[in-house]
């Protein structure tokens, strides 16, 4: 009785460790979720540790313009797939166990790390090559274009103003044609906070005249 006891104990416990690895997981690429991004931030901020690290909001430039090139119509959607799955597994490896790389969703990613690592990060962002494997063709080595806008996370910062200010960042960085790299400044905010005001004044602006 009692070897049965410890054996359904073990196997709960066991599908209990699976159900909440699933609960943190991406399904399609396997690295982290937005669930597990926010509990490894949670962490460093109950650490005292948070203000050392950066966040970065990342796209995967040109997403469409792959699909057309290297998939078949009808496997479209694997070749965003495959380049998602192995954009991510780069990111993770570089992040390692200090940090997080979390997928937000389609070709949306974040990466959270060591504010010390980051200049290394930026540059290794700029030679990211990933190759795809056809069984009909040769491999192809793709070099992958992306946007990244990152927040040095400033003591007294939480979780909302790291993942809001990156997001910011980003933002800029998809509007400029130079520069697929932004830094975020409180100018940025300010402006932002400035359109919103003048998005919800105009209506009652036009109706004055």
């Amino acid at each position: 009785i009692l070897a049965k006891t410890i054996f359904l104990l073990v196997g709960r416990a066991t599908a209990m460790e699976a159900l909440s690895r699933m609960m943190h997981m991406d399904q399609m690429t396997g690295i982290a979720n937005s669930r597990r991004l926010n509990q490894v931030m949670m962490g460093e901020l109950e650490k005292n540790r948070f203000h050392m690290f950066c966040n970065n909001f990342i796209n995967i430039k040109n997403m469409k313009l792959f699909n057309g090139r290297y998939g078949e119509k009808e496997r479209i959607s694997e070749t965003a797939q495959t380049l998602e799955s192995k954009a991510a597994y780069i990111l993770n490896q570089f992040v390692g166990e200090t940090g997080c790389a979390a997928r937000l969703g389609g070709d949306n990613f974040v990466v959270f790390l060591e504010a010390e690592r980051q200049d290394a990060f930026l540059e290794y962002m700029t030679n990211l090559t990933i190759t795809l494997e056809n069984p009909q063709s040769e491999s192809k080595d793709i070099k992958i274009g992306t946007r990244i806008g990152y927040y040095r996370i400033q003591p007294g910062d939480k979780i909302a103003e790291a993942m809001g200010n990156s997001s910011i960042a980003f933002r800029y960085a998809q509007r400029e044609s130079n520069a697929d790299v932004i830094v975020f400044e409180q100018s940025m905010r300010d402006n932002m906070l400035r359109m919103k005001e003048l998005e919800e004044n105009t209506p009652e602006a036009i109706l004055n005249r």
